[in-house]
């Protein structure tokens, strides 16, 4: 396919033309990062951020290049940073979790998908998350993980009765 190329094309040449406008970095970053080039992309967000009108979203967006790339330990502070500026963003804060998973911090991680569960019981990304991060511990056959694990699959199975991860968190369970 050739319209990403053509698009980089273009926003190269507008980049030239207006190098005080950091949007075009910003589109080329993007482009990038729709063409699954993380490294590139991240290139091109690090350059919008230097222009203060692009800053914020050059940073989320380069903070989601590194979770792609599975750079936990560059994304963690980024989505902290993102999190104290919209604390209740459900997004970033499943995010936060998810990277935390990825890092092994099972306390942090269940910490805040424990709260999402709280907030939004039936969201089913969060409740399979949650129940992919206790199926992964040791201590879930402990009564206070257990019972957190069976209350998360039967909320799952209630209100998702078709989810294809059901019969593999029940297998990973008796396991």
């Amino acid at each position: 396919n050739e319209q990403p190329e053509k698009a980089l094309e273009l926003a190269s040449d507008m980049m030239a033309k207006q190098p005080e406008n950091s949007y075009y970095a910003y589109v080329q970053g993007f482009i990038y990062h729709q063409m699954k080039n993380y490294d590139k992309a991240a290139e091109y967000y690090e350059l919008a951020m230097r222009k203060k009108d692009q800053y914020w979203a050059s940073f989320y967006q380069l903070a989601k290049c590194h979770v792609f790339q599975s750079k936990w330990n560059d994304a963690l502070p980024m989505y902290k940073k993102l999190l104290d500026r919209d604390p209740e963003n459900a997004s970033l804060k499943a995010s936060l979790a998810y990277i935390y998973s990825m890092q092994g911090d099972f306390k942090n991680a269940s910490k805040i998908y424990e709260a999402l569960l709280e907030e939004q019981p039936k969201n089913q990304y969060y409740l399979e998350n949650y129940l992919a991060l206790l199926a992964t511990q040791e201590k879930k056959f402990e009564k206070k993980y257990s019972l957190k694990f069976l209350n998360a699959y039967d909320a799952l199975k209630e209100e998702y009765p078709d989810n294809k991860n059901l019969s593999v968190f029940e297998e990973k369970y008796k396991a």
